[in-house]
C-alpha cells in the first residue's frame, strides 16, 4: 500500500444534486443551506483508500469532493463557451483588483520571492479555477424527503425529471446515480414505514440507494462550516435561477445529525463512488487496449475474407 500525493481539487470527483421541491423546502424551514452546499462542508474526507488501473492499493490522506446544484450545472452547460470564458476572466480579473491594494501592502512584509510562501493572488486565481462548475463528467444524487405527501412519487417523480435533463454531447453520459432519502424526525412516516420506502426505491432504482434519518431539531449554536469556492455569478442568459453561495456557512445541525451526514458522505463515498470510478478506469483501459489491440482471431478472419488472385 501507497500513499497518494495530495488530490487537486480541480481533479476531485463532480457530484451534482438534483433535490425534490419536499427537500429543498425541508432544508429551508431547518434555516439549512441547499443540500450540495450542505455536504460541501464535509469534504474532504481523510484516509480514503483507492486502487489504481494496476490494482495497486492507494491511501489518500485526504480525498476532497465538489457538490454542485444539478440545475445550476445544466444552465452552466448551456452558456457559449466564448462568452463564458470572457466572463470568467472579467470575473477574476475583478475579484483580484478588489483586493489588490492589501495584498500589495501584504507583500511588502512578507518576501514572496524566496519562494516560502505562495502569493494571494496566485490562491486566489487556483479557487477561481477549482470552483468551475461546467464538468466533463460528473456523478449524480437524487435527493428526496419523506415528508412529501406521497414519497414514493416524489422519488418516482425526480428519477423522472432527471431523465429528463440533458446535458451537452461532451459531457460523459456514463455516471453514478444515487438516490437519498432524508427522513427528518418529524416526518408524517414512522422508521419501519421509511424503511418499507426505501426497499421500495431500492428494488426500483437499484442498491445505489440511501436512508438518511436526521433530527434537523436546531441546535444549541451553529457550528462553522468550510467557507465555499468562489463561482462564476449568474448567467446572463433569461429564465435561468442559480443557488445563492453564500461566504461563509454555519450550519444548524446537531452533533448527532453531524455525525450522520458525514457516514453518509462517506459512506457513499467508499461504497458508491470509488468503486464506480475504479470500474470506470478499468472499462476506458480496456476500451483502449481494444482498440490498439484488436484480438488475434480479428486479423485471421480479415486475411480469410482476402479473396485469393487466381493462379
Amino acid at each position: 500500500m501507497s500513499t497518494a500525493p495530495v488530490l487537486p481539487v480541480s481533479l476531485s470527483p463532480h457530484v451534482c444534486i438534483l433535490p425534490s421541491p419536499d427537500l429543498v423546502e425541508l432544508l429551508e424551514q431547518s434555516s439549512l443551506p441547499p443540500l450540495h452546499q450542505l455536504f460541501q462542508a464535509f469534504s474532504p474526507l481523510p484516509q480514503v483508500t483507492t486502487r489504481t488501473s494496476t490494482l495497486t492499493t492507494v491511501t489518500h490522506t485526504t480525498f476532497p469532493l465538489r457538490f454542485s446544484d444539478y440545475r445550476d450545472v445544466e444552465t452552466t452547460c448551456r452558456e457559449d463557451e466564448n462568452s463564458r470564458a470572457e466572463r470568467t476572466i472579467d470575473w477574476i480579473g475583478q475579484r483580484i483588483g478588489k483586493r489588490a491594494q492589501a495584498w500589495v501592502e501584504e507583500a511588502e512584509k512578507e518576501d514572496y520571492t524566496k519562494g516560502t510562501a505562495i502569493s494571494p493572488w496566485w490562491l486566489e486565481l487556483d479557487r477561481c479555477i477549482e470552483g468551475d462548475r461546467a464538468p466533463s463528467r460528473h456523478e449524480v444524487i437524487l435527493a428526496s424527503s419523506t415528508v412529501a405527501p406521497n414519497p414514493l412519487q416524489a422519488v418516482t417523480e425526480l428519477h423522472a425529471k432527471y431523465n429528463e435533463m440533458h446535458l451537452p454531447s461532451w459531457v460523459d453520459p456514463s455516471r453514478l446515480c444515487h438516490t437519498i432519502i432524508i427522513h427528518p424526525s418529524n416526518s408524517p412516516l414512522n422508521s419501519d414505514e421509511a424503511m418499507a420506502l426505501y426497499n421500495a426505491t431500492k428494488k426500483q432504482y437499484g442498491v445505489h440507494t440511501h436512508l438518511l434519518s436526521v433530527s434537523l431539531s436546531p441546535p444549541d449554536a451553529p457550528i462553522a462550516a468550510p467557507s465555499l469556492l468562489p463561482e462564476l455569478p449568474l448567467s446572463p442568459l433569461p429564465n435561468t435561477s442559480f443557488t445563492k453561495r453564500p461566504e461563509t456557512q454555519e450550519l444548524h445541525l446537531s452533533e448527532e445529525d453531524v455525525s450522520q451526514f458525514a457516514r453518509f458522505i462517506r459512506e457513499f463515498t467508499t461504497m458508491s463512488l470509488v468503486p464506480w470510478m475504479e470500474r470506470s478506469v478499468m472499462e476506458w483501459n480496456e476500451s483502449v487496449s481494444m482498440a490498439l489491440y484488436p484480438p488475434v482471431h480479428t486479423f485471421n478472419m480479415s486475411w480469410n475474407s482476402i479473396p485469393l488472385a487466381a493462379g
